[in-house]
């Protein structure tokens, strides 16, 4: 009985492959095999990636302390080139930072507070620190917190010197 032209076909491909091809039997992997390596895949990165790839607490701490410093910091040099007092109102409900011109949003902190040594009017959950125009200020301390991280912004009464540490 003659070969059939699929069993040609096979018995060519066979004997293209070098006697000495370690690789001569291998089939490969199968689209199932495949697949599931895949699903593993896919599985891991969806459990690591938020952790790996996403902000973490740190940098999102630092961003909004080193912004929060740049306003404290705009807001002595306001009242110096103005000539009048200047305000930084921090509002612990709206979770925001603001002077005259400009407002910084903190909704993402974990942990705000601010001490200070003068609050604003009967309002508790406002603190204020007033800069004044030769470079004085009123003096406090902005406490940023999120996650395990915090640190403080420490504002200088005599100097208005803004100093950043982390919390103790």
């Amino acid at each position: 009985m003659a070969p059939t032209r699929w069993q040609a076909e096979k018995t060519r491909m066979r004997t293209s492959w070098p006697a000495n091809n370690p690789h001569a039997g291998d089939q490969g992997y199968t689209l199932l095999e495949i697949l599931v390596v895949i699903a593993i895949l896919a599985l891991l990165a969806g459990l690591a990636g938020p952790r790996l790839f996403s902000g973490n607490a740190r940098t999102e701490l630092t961003r909004l302390v080193q912004e929060s410093r740049q306003l404290v910091l705009d807001t002595g040099l306001r009242a110096r080139q103005t000539a009048r007092p200047q305000a930084l109102v921090l509002d612990l409900t709206d979770k925001r930072l603001a002077n005259e011109r400009d407002s910084l949003s903190l909704a993402g902190l974990d942990r705000l507070d601010m001490v200070t040594a003068r609050e604003l009017g009967e309002q508790k959950d406002q603190g204020q620190i007033l800069f004044y125009p030769d470079g004085s200020s009123t003096g406090g301390e902005i406490r940023l917190g999120k996650g395990p991280f915090s640190e403080v912004l420490k504002i200088d009464w005599l100097t208005g010197q803004v100093t950043r540490a982390p919390a103790s």
